[in-house]
């Protein structure tokens, strides 16, 4: 209740001074934007965004939407006054006064009502037949109890207010695109053409709930797709989206990007440039992992001529606007600010938490469970040299290897063989195999806190119970070195695969996962742990430093406390 009273007072005195400037200040564009940034200040929004960009956002879409000067501006501060569902307000409503000299009295009554009417009733009187007899629409105002008689126009502008309002904020919890266009097909109906301008890219939207739902997942399919290197399989669901409906912006983008990877330049030009154009005719971005504005600086990027494609296509679009960003020069940005998406959420994770395995998980979205592993050079390296590395494998006596001490619950005897354990490389075991030591330190292996290199023997008989890896910055790649035939294998989300003497299963085991072998022989496999692919360079490059600064520390703070303990020890013993 007092920081309820503390942010009111707050709120108060920032509007004080704002009056006083407005008495004697000439609206203008800047003034409007300074003042939004002051009276907004304080104040959060979905997602994690600050006010302020949602209420620009929704600006930028009216603008996109061809709508009148009093209508958009209507939209920067239809939440001033806080609304039916946010019930934070950044100027109280005995200080509309102010908001009307600064914006104009149409625009500030816009911001008003949408404030004090409920968005249902806003849809229920546009779909009221008192507008085909011409009677005037009536909302109930919650702020005073009372009803607000409007215009017809009046109730076009918070209809169309009402549908860019949703249009700018709505999405899934990981960013990606969430249920919206249905809800503006229905709302599209109720526009009046008389009464104001309907949005070109409105006209074109006819969309259910159900077809909504499917497009969404043929977007999601296409993006697992991307992630896991299938990109003839993404390419076919990117234009099954497109066929289904042909005015979504980000399909065009993936599919420029995809062309582009595959060294069709041209046509790749051409979707880039289809791409941006709807991006502007829309206002927004409909998968909302990066702005509209980022989402242009890619298709930029794919607009130049010689562009080179990324070195890896990933389904995240950070990585993407890295490389835009790149492509066309942008050398000021660095790359702790190109990845700030990313990075600084991590950097603040880590700042704030007291679980320790908070530590060990990256902003990263989901990727499949199952890669394919001729996408991964490491895996061709292993795989050509099988026969030597079988030979160092078998060659080990059984004192080269121990119980796996990770509390998993298990069945039977499953023993480990460590190389890399967390950031220490065991000398004697690395030194009897050679081979695998120099392609794993060859390749962009996981040899820090967060990963492990070893080979792993399952006794006849054992079961390792489903678990989670600790970590999702890594996959795992198994090369199957002695496989028994029988029920021998491994299971990984959903999907079960047996291991195959001489080739590499790759996998993200921060999904579940068990394995098991029921026959009458060992199963041997040599585990790698891999960099995420969807990791950039630089991202990677941190991630090994932070975690080298923090095993050093450990080593350095070990010593420190045993010689104080041992210091100790001795002068109690000096006592006895």
């Amino acid at each position: 209740m007092k920081d309820h009273l503390a942010m009111a007072g707050l709120m108060n005195r920032i509007s004080a001074r704002i009056s006083e400037r407005l008495a004697d200040t000439q609206t203008d564009e800047s003034l409007i934007e300074r003042t939004l940034t002051e009276i907004t200040r304080a104040l959060p929004h979905a997602h994690g965004r600050p006010l302020a960009a949602h209420l620009r956002g929704t600006r930028e879409i009216l603008r996109a939407w061809q709508q009148p000067m009093w209508i958009q501006l209507g939209g920067l501060f239809h939440s001033i006054y806080g609304t039916d569902d946010y019930r934070n307000s950044a100027l109280a409503i005995s200080q509309r006064e102010d908001l009307r000299l600064l914006i104009g009295k149409r625009a500030e009554r816009l911001a008003y009502l949408f404030a004090a009417s409920r968005k249902q009733d806003i849809v229920a009187s546009a779909s009221a037949s008192d507008l085909q007899t011409r009677q005037p629409p009536r909302l109930p105002d919650r702020f005073t109890g009372a009803h607000n008689l409007l215009t017809r126009e009046e109730l076009f502008a918070l209809l169309v207010l009402l549908m860019a309002n949703q249009a700018e904020q709505t999405a899934a919890k990981d960013s990606l695109p969430g249920n919206w266009l249905a809800d503006l097909t229905a709302h599209r109906q109720l526009l009046d053409e008389n009464a104001g301008v309907v949005p070109p890219v409105l006209q074109k939207l006819h969309f259910s709930r159900e077809q909504e739902t499917k497009l969404i997942a043929a977007y999601r399919s296409a993006m697992n797709n991307v992630g896991a290197g299938h990109l003839h399989t993404a390419l076919r669901s990117l234009e099954e989206i497109e066929q289904a409906f042909p005015h979504l912006p980000e399909s065009c983008l993936w599919r420029a990007l995809i062309e582009l990877q595959t060294e069709n330049r041209a046509h790749s030009k051409r979707l880039a440039e289809e791409g941006a154009s709807r991006l502007r005719s829309w206002g927004t971005a409909w998968d909302k992992r990066l702005t509209i504005h980022e989402w242009l600086r890619v298709a930029r990027a794919l607009e130049q001529p010689d562009m080179c494609a990324p070195d890896f296509l990933s389904s995240d679009p950070a990585y993407l606007l890295l490389w835009a960003d790149r492509a066309c020069g942008k050398t000021a940005i660095c790359a702790g600010q190109a990845i700030s998406a990313r990075l600084s959420t991590f950097l603040q994770d880590i700042t704030a938490t007291k679980n320790p395995a908070r530590l060990n998980v990256y902003p990263l979205p989901d990727g499949p469970a199952w890669y394919r592993a001729s996408e991964f050079a490491i895996a061709k390296a292993l795989e050509e040299a099988y026969p030597a590395i079988r030979e160092e494998v078998l060659a080990l006596d059984d004192l080269a290897f121990h119980s796996e001490s990770e509390r998993i619950r298990r069945t039977g005897s499953w023993q480990v063989c460590m190389l890399y354990e967390r950031g220490r490389r065991d000398e004697e075991n690395c030194r009897r195999c050679p081979t695998i030591t120099r392609i794993v330190e060859a390749h962009d292996t996981v040899r820090t806190l967060a990963g492990l290199i070893y080979i792993s023997r399952m006794a006849p008989q054992t079961h390792v119970a489903a678990h989670r890896g600790p970590t999702n910055m890594r996959l795992r790649c198994h090369l199957g070195i002695q496989v028994p035939e029988g029920d021998c294998a491994i299971r990984v989300g959903s999907e079960t695969r047996k291991w195959t003497e001489g080739k590499c299963l790759v996998f993200d085991d921060f999904y579940e996962h068990e394995a098991w072998n029921h026959t009458a022989a060992d199963r041997i496999v040599l585990i790698v742990d891999l960099w995420r692919p969807e990791l950039t360079r630089e991202e990677r490059e941190f991630l090994t430093g932070l975690h080298n600064y923090v095993l050093l520390q450990a080593q350095s703070l070990h010593k420190y406390w045993t010689a104080n303990a041992d210091s100790q020890s001795a002068k109690r013993k000096g006592y006895d």
